[in-house]
């Protein structure tokens, strides 16, 4: 399986009337991928204000690791790691986190780890930082997923999101890989997204962890509905 890593802001929720705004924040679920780049030195790193569940982001911060494992520790002054992270993801890409803080040669990074919105500090020798303009918003309650690039949205499809039992779960996020299935038929479609959410009911699924992702599907008729396990 092939993977190429991308990055994003991801918000989930369930808006009454469809997808928010850019100038009105809602409940609701916001991906957006990492764009080809010129890696930002500290001097010119400038952070975009922090992200806001419901409100579209018009640019993200990305962080993606330049070693082999990256130490991430609860604050910079932390004596012990908290969570060392190899450099590859279970589909090969380089880690990378959203960037939603800074200090002395530190960055605060949101972590693609468990429980859901989890945040840590990485250093920033250990990472290369890179912005990026694209959002996907999701509305779990409109069933549809929204892009956006620089606030401005450029498409709309119907998707499925995760049964009553099985919740999608809500907050902000971003995605971590893209995988290439072996069977474009299958399951997952030709393409999934793999994000730093996980799902709140399963610890497991499959021969995974309880990852949620973005992907396709062999049973279109579900789309607009609430048919799987979290994912989208």
């Amino acid at each position: 399986m092939l993977a190429a890593v991308a990055s994003a802001s991801l918000m989930m929720g369930a808006p009454a009337q469809g997808a928010p705004k850019p100038s009105s924040p809602a409940t609701s679920t916001t991906v957006a991928p990492l764009t080809a780049g010129t890696v930002i030195s500290a001097a010119n790193l400038v952070l975009p204000p922090p992200p806001v569940a419901g409100v579209i982001p018009l640019r993200t911060m990305v962080a993606r690791s330049l070693v082999r494992r990256v130490n991430v520790y609860a604050t910079p002054s932390a004596a012990k790691v908290s969570i060392v992270m190899d450099n590859r993801t279970n589909f090969s890409g380089a880690h990378v986190f959203v960037v939603i803080g800074k200090q002395d040669g530190w960055l605060q990074v949101l972590v693609p780890e468990r429980p859901n919105g989890r945040t840590g500090w990485v250093r920033m020798s250990d990472v290369g930082v890179y912005q990026h303009d694209y959002a996907i918003v999701v509305s779990i309650s409109a069933h549809t997923l929204t892009l956006y690039q620089n606030g401005l949205q450029v498409m709309q499809e119907t998707v499925a999101t995760g049964q009553a039992k099985f919740p999608t779960p809500l907050g902000m996020f971003f995605i971590r890989e893209l995988a290439k299935p072996a069977n474009a038929k299958g399951a997952y479609g030709p393409y999934a997204f793999g994000l730093s959410a996980f799902s709140n009911v399963l610890t497991s699924f499959g021969k995974g962890n309880g990852q949620v992702g973005i992907h396709g599907t062999n049973a279109p008729a579900q789309l607009g509905t609430n048919a799987s396990h979290g994912c989208i």
